[in-house]
């Protein structure tokens, strides 16, 4: 045992002495890493400002067919049902009209009576003219014999009974001139009371008149039938709904947008129209002002359906239950372009989604929407660091964001994600020419998504 310990002894000094005098390792500075990161360069370009909304297609005519005259409906329309297609002017339904054909005659009639009680009273005027001309001539031969009776009286070759009796014919010929005046002076009142009764007869015989034509039913306009409610040889009442029809020419859609969008939406539209400055109009007047097109799309299964409308007004009112207000777009021929199997007409019922494009607004900045995160954007310098810049958005739609003010042209904005994203961390900028592409395709309209 004795004999092992000078050995090991001697071999732990060599190592320590071996260990001490070894050199120190060299220090190196360690590199810094860059990180990979996509970018778009900032670049005005024209950007539509755009709303989505949804609701629910209608037709922009409904007609109800009501009957405005009571009677057995005499014939109705074969073709007068549900689903079918109506040309305008078309007879849907015929009302029994003899009842209106009898009113007639009994107008007629009476109109006849009161011309020839007209007639009979004017040939009695001109009869009466006749005697009172008579009459006024015996008048005025009485008067002379009178005024000669009572120059011979004054001589004392007539008698004073004489002249009595001459002036009693006097008056009695002046009451018959008076009696026949009289008879002439009603004749006007009599004529206009004929005459009234006339016109009334007229009216009635007008009324008749349109009653006869309210008998047949025409469609008003191209339509399609959404409800019958008659069967023929009944009775209808007046003012019974035969049947609905709803017109072709056009649909339309109540399309809801959020408050803030449509706020923001005709902040854009008043600046676009003033060129770049506010202007103060009425929403409404603004949207029909410059027409503003739409697009109503609607998904069956994996495939979309488009079709092309307008802004044709804005709802009265905003809905107390969403707080959403109300767009009124049209679609005009709503079945053009229907092609079985693969594209449907417009259907009244239909949930669409709805796209309402406004005024290009050119030199626009914007980024995708992902790249804005609480108002800062990441930025790569000059010399491919990063940084934060804020920025205020002035108006986004869907992916998008168009910049008001914190980006310049030129300017390359991060596009993919980085995490963590530290301010002046070195960054190994990829250009992505692809994104940048979409970006303007989706600013000018397209669907795409940056």
């Amino acid at each position: 045992m004795l004999l092992i310990l000078p050995p090991v002894a001697a071999g732990v000094a060599l190592v320590a002495v071996a260990a001490a005098n070894r050199p120190a390792p060299a220090q190196t500075a360690p590199a810094e890493r860059s990180v990979v990161a996509r970018y778009v360069e900032v670049e005005p370009i024209p950007f539509i400002p755009r709303i989505v909304g949804y609701g629910t297609v209608e037709p922009a005519r409904t007609w109800n067919a009501v009957a405005q005259v009571a009677g057995r409906l005499d014939v109705l329309n074969p073709d007068f049902l549900r689903g079918a297609f109506i040309a305008k002017d078309t007879e849907i339904a015929r009302i029994a009209p003899d009842d209106y054909r009898i009113a007639i005659a009994q107008a007629d009639a009476n109109i006849g009576s009161v011309e020839a009680n007209i007639e009979e009273l004017l040939a009695q005027a001109d009869a009466t003219r006749e005697s009172l001309e008579i009459e006024r001539q015996t008048l005025a031969l009485e008067t002379l014999e009178l005024e000669r009776q009572r120059a011979l009286l004054g001589r004392g070759t007539a008698s004073a009974a004489t002249v009595e009796q001459r002036q009693t014919d006097v008056l009695r010929q002046k009451a018959k001139v008076q009696e026949l005046e009289n008879s002439l002076k009603l004749v006007p009142s009599k004529l206009r009371a004929l005459q009234q009764q006339k016109a009334l007869n007229e009216s009635n015989r007008r009324i008749a008149e349109l009653n006869l034509d309210r008998t047949v039913l025409r469609a008003p306009f191209d339509g399609r039938v959404s409800a019958v409610n008659v069967q023929e040889t009944q009775f209808v009442p007046a003012g019974t709904v035969l049947g609905t029809i709803d017109g072709t020419g056009a649909s339309e859609v109540d399309v809801q947008i959020p408050q803030t969008d449509m706020r923001d939406f005709s902040a854009m539209l008043a600046r676009s129209l003033g060129g770049g400055a506010p202007v103060t109009v009425d929403a409404g007047q603004l949207m029909r002002q410059v027409q503003l097109p739409a697009t109503l799309r609607l998904r069956v299964g994996d495939r979309s359906l488009e079709w092309s409308g307008h802004v044709r007004r804005i709802s009265d009112m905003v809905d107390p239950k969403t707080r959403t207000v109300g767009i009124i777009v049209s679609v005009d021929d709503p079945y053009k372009g229907v092609s079985p199997g693969e594209r449907p007409p417009l259907f009244k019922g239909m949930f669409v989604e709805v796209e309402v494009r406004g005024v290009p607004v050119p030199g626009s900045i914007v980024v995708p929407r992902a790249a804005v995160s609480d108002g800062m954007v990441n930025v790569i310098g000059q010399d491919d660091r990063l940084m934060t810049r804020k920025v205020r958005v002035a108006y986004t739609h869907r992916d998008v964001a168009m910049i008001a003010e914190g980006l310049q042209p030129g300017e390359r904005v991060v596009v993919s994600e980085l995490t963590p994203a530290l301010p002046g961390m070195r960054i190994a900028a990829v250009r992505d020419d692809e994104r940048a592409q979409r970006l303007r395709a989706l600013a000018a309209g397209a669907g795409a998504t940056p």
